[in-house]
C-alpha cells in the first residue's frame, strides 16, 4: 500500500482532530469494502488469503497481503495512542476503532456493548472478518487518515455445495475446512458474485495439492470426505438477503437454505455466537435452538 505522504506528515496532533467536529461526524461513518473497488469477474483466478471461517458458506478472505498497510498502522498507533484512547462515554454501536491485541493493532468497529461492564465491548475487524471481546483499555478511536483505505476483509462463499441435510454446518466439517485452508497458499476461481450482498463464491484450491491431475478444490474435497454435497440450485441474491430477515414473521425461508444460515451481517453486527463462541457452546452441548433461537423460532 502506497500512500501520497510521507508517514511523519500524517502523524499529527492526534487530540485535535478527534475532537475536531468533522471527526466526531465521521466516527460512524462506514468504512467502504475494497469489494466496491474491485472488479470481480466471474471465472476470474485470484489469490486467496484467508481471514475468519465461520462456516464453508460464510468466511472472509482478502485479495492482497496487507502487511506494509499493517506496520504503517502499527507506526501510527505506537506514536499517537495516548491521546486517541476511547472512554466509556465515546462508546456507541458502529464506532470505528483501532483494537490492540497480543501486539498488533487492528482497524474495528464496535457492533456491541457489554450491558453488565461499561467497560467492555465487542468489535468486528474489518480487515480480518472476525469479532472480539475487548476492553476499553485496548480501543482507540480510528484515526481519519485511515477511513479512505478500504476494509480488506471480503465476504465469501464455496460455491455448489451445502451441508449433507441442507442444515447448518456442524463443527466436525468447520474443522475440517479450517484443516484444508490453515497455512496454505490458495486461489480462488470465481463462479458467482453477489453484488448487493458483497458476497464472492468460489471454487477454493491449495496450489500445492497438484497430483498431476490438476488442484482439487476444497469444495469437492469436502464433498469427497462426505462432509458435503454438491447442489444445482444455487442460491440466488435475493436468497441471500432473506437469510437476514429472519425473525421476520413474514420470512418464508426455503429449507434447502437453512445451511445458510446466519448471515454475514448477522455475524458482523454481533448478533449470533463468534467463531470462537459457537465452538465453545457446541463443545459444551448447548442445543442450537439456544444458539440461534430466530431460526428455530423461524422453523417451529
Amino acid at each position: 500500500m502506497s500512500t501520497n505522504h510521507s508517514t511523519e506528515d500524517s502523524i499529527t496532533d492526534s487530540q485535535e482532530i478527534t475532537n475536531s467536529p468533522d471527526f466526531q461526524q465521521r466516527s460512524t461513518t462506514k468504512i467502504k469494502s475494497i469489494f466496491d473497488k474491485w472488479e470481480f469477474k466471474v471465472d476470474s483466478i485470484i489469490p486467496i488469503y484467508m481471514g475468519n471461517i465461520y462456516d464453508p458458506s460464510k468466511f472472509w478472505v482478502r485479495i492482497a497481503p496487507i502487511s506494509v498497510f499493517e506496520r504503517y498502522l502499527t507506526l501510527f498507533y505506537e506514536r499517537n495512542k495516548m491521546s486517541l484512547c476511547v472512554k466509556s462515554s465515546d462508546v456507541c454501536i458502529g464506532l470505528n476503532c483501532v483494537l490492540f491485541k497480543n501486539g498488533v493493532y487492528y482497524r474495528a468497529r464496535i457492533v456491541r456493548k457489554d450491558i453488565q461492564n461499561q467497560n467492555k465491548v465487542k468489535v468486528f475487524l474489518l480487515d480480518y472478518g472476525s469479532l472480539n471481546n475487548a476492553l476499553l483499555s485496548d480501543i482507540f478511536h480510528l484515526d481519519q487518515s485511515f477511513y479512505e483505505i478500504p476494509a480488506f476483509a471480503v465476504r465469501a462463499m464455496l460455491t455448489n455445495i451445502s451441508s449433507l441435510d441442507h442444515g447448518m454446518w456442524t463443527a466436525n466439517v468447520v474443522d475440517k475446512f479450517m484443516e484444508y485452508v490453515k497455512n496454505k497458499i490458495l486461489i480462488a476461481k470465481i463462479a458467482r458474485v453477489h453484488k448487493q450482498q458483497k458476497v464472492i463464491e468460489i471454487h477454493l484450491s491449495d496450489v500445492d495439492s497438484d497430483d498431476g491431475d490438476g488442484m482439487p478444490t476444497i469444495n469437492s474435497c469436502l464433498v469427497k470426505d462426505r462432509l458435503a454435497k454438491f447442489i444445482s440450485k444455487h442460491p440466488s441474491g435475493s436468497q441471500l438477503q432473506q437469510i437476514m430477515k429472519i425473525g421476520d414473521r413474514e420470512c418464508i425461508l426455503l429449507k434447502e437454505l437453512y445451511y445458510l444460515y446466519p448471515s454475514f451481517e448477522t455475524i458482523e453486527n454481533g448478533l449470533v455466537p463468534s467463531t470462537v463462541e459457537l465452538k465453545e457452546k457446541l463443545q459444551q452441548y448447548v442445543p442450537l435452538d439456544v444458539i440461534y433461537p430466530d431460526l428455530y423460532e423461524h422453523l417451529f
